[in-house]
């Protein structure tokens, strides 16, 4: 059923069964990291709506940028263009898990001083 579900996405596009056929694993391969890419998206705003655009800019860009770039030639050297293929879902992945660990390090720092403005008033 998901094959036939990726081959009918790529069908409206184009009518060549080669290409179709190459384009199911690709598209299968964008599908790993869609549900989690709305999380990335939640960092970022939430990054831009407490002040904080440099976090903010800084995991736009990792997604298809300073992670992006070595994961597909790491990714190349190692699986070739499955390797590719796999690139931005990796990206994606990579750039959740440096979302969240700069979300709790700025957590954490307005817990400091949130508890710091209390102790002076």
């Amino acid at each position: 059923m998901y094959v036939l579900f990726s081959e009918t996405i790529i069908g409206v596009f184009i009518s060549d069964t080669e290409v179709i056929a190459s384009g199911v694993p690709m598209l299968r391969a964008l599908m790993v990291a869609g549900p989690v890419i709305g999380v990335m998206l939640l960092f970022t705003i939430t990054f831009q709506a407490i002040g904080k655009a440099l976090p903010a800019l800084i995991l736009t860009i990792s997604r298809q940028g300073f992670v992006f770039f070595p994961v597909v030639v790491i990714a190349n050297k190692i699986a070739g263009l499955n390797g590719i293929i796999y690139a931005l879902p990796i990206s994606d992945y990579a750039a959740i898990i440096i979302g969240l660990v700069m979300f709790i390090v700025i957590e954490r720092k307005m817990k400091k001083e949130l508890e710091r403005e209390k102790e002076i008033v």
